[in-house]
């Protein structure tokens, strides 16, 4: 069945179709006559109290916190918050706590079944112990025994299967939020020494949130929520706040909180509009409107520039110089670094939002294990840009300074 685009899904939403009502019905109730199952503690499938031509998608939240090995104090409360949240913004939540791999497993067939049937967005939230191998991430579900890294995929959860299942459903609109980049609590038993997750692409009309950038740690935090939790159910209660300007609005926060050690990140390909909370009004799912038109051609008088375009002088404990980005207003093109040890030119850059390009560089003069590696770039309120950067065994941040405009 070739599911309507997501101009369409609006209608259907607010007019509330006999037709498609009834199937939106049968898989909602088709979920709850069916309850998951899993070898889990403090497992629960939630229903929505919204009425069903409100509901706004199907998502997925799980939580795990009950570790043998280096338990955690908030995923648990961090997921029933979301699930919660999710509830009232008119979603249908399954909510799922302390889940083993089989349950993890069986959670994720269940959710992608789901939004398989519905025309509304997919959400998946995943709070818990997470970590990369070989560029490949896991979620790590309760009880897995995992004394060596060779053993990553028959004891924890790709990362990337909730999104094959989006992929599957031929979804319009995606949203996958991982607050999952806490220590690796196998670390000893590692080789790589790789920290956090790695940088996963975001197929069409998909949006992955991290909650911390690639390769770096995020807190658990000592109250009742991670950080990047907290901050994120107050800015999706924003009406009518685009999503962009809400994860933009969490990095903001969460580097204000964590005097800057940690960097939320997004990767996203979304080609439609959505706000977590509509203003009176607003759709649900807007037809596709990216933040910059990519076919417009810029007037130079008017046109407004780059943010990132022009000369920033860096320095860190590896190297001091400086870094040329070049572009227009919509888009930056190139980025090239020039420094006293090492040089190098970026690829595959994205700017994600007017005010974070994320991008892989390749070092052209460098020691010979520093080949490369990936970087993010967030635009500050002061003008200034903070940058986060990996390597294959490095990693670091600092704050750039323009020396010069375009």
């Amino acid at each position: 069945m070739v599911k309507p685009n997501a101009a369409y899904h609006t209608l259907l939403f607010v007019t509330g179709s006999p037709m498609r009502l009834s199937v939106l019905i049968a898989s909602v109730l088709a979920l709850f006559l069916t309850p998951l199952t899993a070898q889990a503690r403090g497992l629960t499938l939630a229903e929505s109290g919204a009425p069903a031509n409100a509901v706004r998608g199907v998502a997925l939240v799980i939580g795990n916190s009950d570790y043998a090995n280096a338990p955690l104090r908030n995923p648990a409360n961090d997921a029933d918050a979301m699930a919660a949240a999710l509830r009232e913004l008119g979603f249908t939540v399954m909510h799922a706590n302390n889940l083993e791999r089989a349950g993890m497993r069986r959670a994720i067939r269940r959710f992608g079944d789901a939004i398989a049937s519905s025309d509304g967005v997919g959400l998946f939230y995943y709070a818990g112990h997470g970590m990369q191998s070989n560029g490949r991430n896991y979620l790590i579900p309760i009880g897995a025994d995992i004394a060596r890294e060779d053993e990553l995929p028959d004891e924890a959860v790709a990362a990337d299967l909730p999104l094959r299942k989006m992929a599957s459903a031929h979804n319009g609109l995606n949203i996958v939020i991982l607050d999952a980049c806490r220590n690796n609590p196998f670390a000893r038993s590692f080789r790589s020494g790789n920290s956090g997750l790695a940088r996963m692409d975001a197929p069409t009309g998909t949006l992955i949130a991290y909650a911390t950038s690639p390769g770096s740690v995020a807190a658990d935090g000592q109250g009742r929520n991670s950080p990047y939790t907290r901050h994120l159910l107050t800015q999706m209660r924003i009406p009518g706040q685009p999503i962009e300007q809400t994860f933009k609005n969490v990095r903001i926060g969460v580097l204000a909180e964590t005097t800057g050690k940690q960097t939320p990140w997004e990767s996203s390909s979304l080609v439609g509009s959505f706000a977590f909370t509509p203003g009176d009004g607003a759709p649900v799912v807007t037809a596709p409107a990216p933040w910059a038109n990519p076919d417009a051609t810029p007037n130079a008088a008017s046109a407004p520039a780059n943010p990132f375009v022009g000369v920033w002088r860096m320095s860190d404990q590896w190297d001091t110089g400086v870094i040329s980005i070049s572009g227009d207003a919509k888009q930056v093109t190139a980025i090239s670094f020039k420094g006293d040890k090492a040089d190098w030119n970026a690829h595959n850059i994205t700017q994600t939002t007017p005010d974070v390009i994320t991008f892989e560089f390749k070092h052209i003069r460098a020691p010979l294990f520093w080949i490369g590696g990936t970087a993010t770039y967030t635009r500050l309120a002061s003008g200034a840009i903070q940058v986060k950067w990996v390597s294959g065994l490095t990693s670091g941040e600092y704050v750039m300074t323009r020396e010069k405009s375009p």
